[in-house]
């Protein structure tokens, strides 16, 4: 970040897949985003090499161009995709309700299952023991479905509108279900028929207790409260108590929250594309990450560090919780409505209107810490991702493209690293150099 004018401005550096580009996003804290990806390239040339500066303290995003790959799942877009724990399967749901199961190591799906007439299946999620997805239905319907026995498990009923938002508890011992007209319901999962209560001292389930749509529900302080989202307010409520303890005003409607254990605070989406980090305790309130347009999913990475949104406008954002800047811009040709992470086999998976998944390799996650904690410079930093754009694009390194002076730095660059690096880089990334 830099001051010019009297204004602060957040560097940004890409890469093109033929020759090492240093390329620059201005963002305007008082109001004016120039989004540097829509300007010609030319215009983008003379911005970077006015603003860049070796060594600068500049934040920027790795921006990865493509996804590592493709899984083609259905005709109908993805609405939700979720990776089950400790596994290498993940869970799709089709907009014409089918639910997907498939494997990031054959890429492709093995079982899928369509829900029979009459329901409709309007939201879903799957539970914290990763063998049930419960699937909200129109008319107040849920359904319940075992993953071990590729079947529905459990029909019911929850009131007679339609369920817009769910969440299990992480005990998985409860389930809480919220409605087109306000209602939220909690289950109780540990009784051989579940037991469905109807949340707060309200009668009317024509207008429900928060007299809105609710849009999202999410546990949390050890699953003893439940924070519940509606109209352009969140709502905190002790289970124990009949009335909400507090609610909080946020600029636009929360389409996601998602609720960090670790350090006890809230990743909030919202429709206006911004994300927030707030602190319960402190009740602060911090930008993430500014979307150019709805922030339709947001959660935290598995290690607590990262928060993962994905948006309408077509790309998802990696930022660390203790940066107000995106880490990682994955740009993807269509609108996205879910993401889900795997830290163990370092992927993140995304769905949205093309009816397919798309596999993100985030192993540069890894090298961004490396470059911030000092052990890689920005060149090296850069060089990696080059490496990394070029093999998703199977993309050979045409020397001779370049000119004389970019040849010299991608040398130099690659000299800069130790002779293991210099060696896994040849054996990692042959084809790219034959």
């Amino acid at each position: 970040m830099y001051k010019k004018n009297g204004k602060y401005y957040v560097g940004i550096i890409v890469f093109s897949a033929s020759i090492l580009i240093k390329a620059h996003i201005l963002y305007d804290l008082y109001g004016i985003n120039t989004h540097f990806l829509d300007l010609p390239k030319e215009t983008q040339y003379i911005i970077a090499k006015k603003y860049i500066r070796k060594n600068s303290e500049v934040f920027f995003p790795l921006v990865i161009e493509h996804p590592t790959k493709t899984i083609p799942i259905d005709t109908k877009a993805v609405k939700a995709v979720f990776f089950r724990p400790t596994s290498d399967q993940f869970i799709a749901i089709s907009d014409n309700n089918i639910i997907h199961i498939g494997s990031i190591n054959t890429y492709c799906i093995m079982n899928s299952y369509t829900l029979p007439e009459p329901y409709t299946m309007l939201k879903a999620q799957l539970s914290s023991c990763g063998n049930y997805v419960a699937l909200g239905c129109k008319s107040g319907y849920l359904l319940i479905y075992s993953l071990e026995k590729q079947a529905i498990d459990q029909i019911i009923q929850c009131g007679t509108e339609h369920i817009t938002a769910l969440a299990y508890n992480s005990a998985n011992t409860q389930l809480a279900v919220g409605d087109w007209n306000g209602n939220v319901y909690t289950i109780n999962l540990n009784s051989v028929k579940p037991v469905v209560q109807l949340v707060g001292n309200c009668n009317d389930l024509q207008y429900g207790l928060f007299n809105d749509t609710i849009s999202v529900l999410c546990f949390a302080d050890t699953d003893s409260t439940l924070i519940i989202g509606f109209g352009s307010k969140i709502a905190f409520w002790n289970q124990a108590a009949s009335e909400p303890y507090e609610t909080i005003k946020f600029e636009s409607f929360p389409s996601s929250i998602s609720y960090n254990s670790t350090t006890q605070q809230l990743v909030v989406g919202l429709f206006n594309g911004t994300t927030l980090l707030y602190d319960p305790q402190t009740k602060k309130r911090t930008l993430i990450t500014k979307h150019t347009d709805n922030v339709n999913n947001c959660l935290w990475s598995p290690d607590k560090q990262y928060i993962l949104s994905v948006s309408t406008d077509k790309t998802a954002h990696i930022t660390h919780y203790k940066q107000t800047h995106c880490a990682v811009y994955l740009n993807n040709s269509a609108v996205l409505f879910d993401g889900t992470w795997n830290k163990e086999h370092n992927v993140i998976l995304t769905a949205g209107e093309t009816g397919s998944i798309e596999m993100w390799n985030i192993t540069l996650l890894d090298d961004l810490d490396k470059y911030t904690q000092g052990q890689l410079t920005l060149d090296q930093l850069l060089f990696i991702q080059f490496l990394h754009d070029c093999s998703i694009n199977t993309q050979k390194i045409n020397l001779l493209t370049l000119k004389k002076a970019q040849l010299e730095e991608l040398k130099g660059i690659f000299r800069s690293f130790t002779a293991q690096n210099q060696e896994y880089f040849k054996n990692h990334y042959a084809s790219l150099f034959s």
